[in-house]
């Protein structure tokens, strides 16, 4: 209730805004928010993303938002976005008294947008498209390694090869893991091209399809494109 009540009061200040004269200076705005989505349906969690979009989407308004959902980004939203994925990782550092075993904070910066529109326009297609029919593609953001696969076959062999896998195996990977379908060998190139550009660096499996020319050309590009 405390949180409709926010967004209706920001709802009517932008109203209120536009019905003034034209020309007018509105004082900006900036709005902070820790996970909106906690203790929301899924679907009125998605409202809730929607609404914020669109505060965002106002020219004085600036929305700043902590989250752990991946259904609280749209990657696939026009207005610009900058997205900050946060992650403490073990390191040490060496000093006079020698090496000392030290936590960093790694943050990853990047706007989404920026890097769509240095994508080629086939590769846009398909991220796109790819966008579109898996909107939960933005969990990658949330994860420590991702790995992408072909399509439907290779995500449900490995889905039931992690059931099969001793507890504290499939617990570690689910955790630390991501596995996202590019529904396809062509698709694969520009989602790959997409991750990099934002500092995400995948791991790839793909049929190799020997004999197939109109399937088999992809490999070369693929490769080429993980670099590795």
């Amino acid at each position: 209730m405390i949180r409709s009540a926010v967004f209706a009061l920001l709802r009517y200040r932008n109203l209120r805004n536009n019905r003034k004269t034209a020309g007018q200076e509105h004082k900006p705005l900036i709005i902070g928010f820790e996970e909106p989505e906690i203790y929301l349906h899924p679907n009125a969690a998605k409202q809730m993303r929607d609404t914020i979009y669109e505060l965002a989407g106002t020219r004085n308004n600036q929305i700043v938002c902590t989250t752990h959902s991946p259904y609280m980004i749209d990657s696939s939203k026009k207005p610009l976005q900058i997205l900050n994925s946060l992650s403490r990782e073990n390191d040490e550092y060496t000093g006079d008294n020698g090496q000392i075993k030290i936590e960093r904070l790694r943050c990853n910066a990047f706007n989404a947008s920026e890097e769509f529109l240095r994508l080629q326009n086939d590769d846009k297609t398909y991220v796109k498209m790819l966008l579109i029919l898996d909107d939960h593609i933005s969990i990658v953001f949330f994860s420590k390694h991702v790995l992408v696969v072909e399509g439907d076959t290779e995500d449900i062999v490995l889905r039931e090869t992690l059931s099969r896998m001793p507890e504290v195996v499939r617990k570690d990977i689910e955790c630390n893991w991501q596995i996202i379908k590019a529904r396809g060998k062509a698709t694969i190139i520009a989602l790959v091209k997409y991750l990099r550009a934002m500092g995400i660096n995948p791991i790839v499996i793909h049929d190799k399809d020997e004999g197939k020319e109109r399937a088999e050309i992809f490999n070369d590009p693929i490769l080429e494109v993980v670099g590795d």
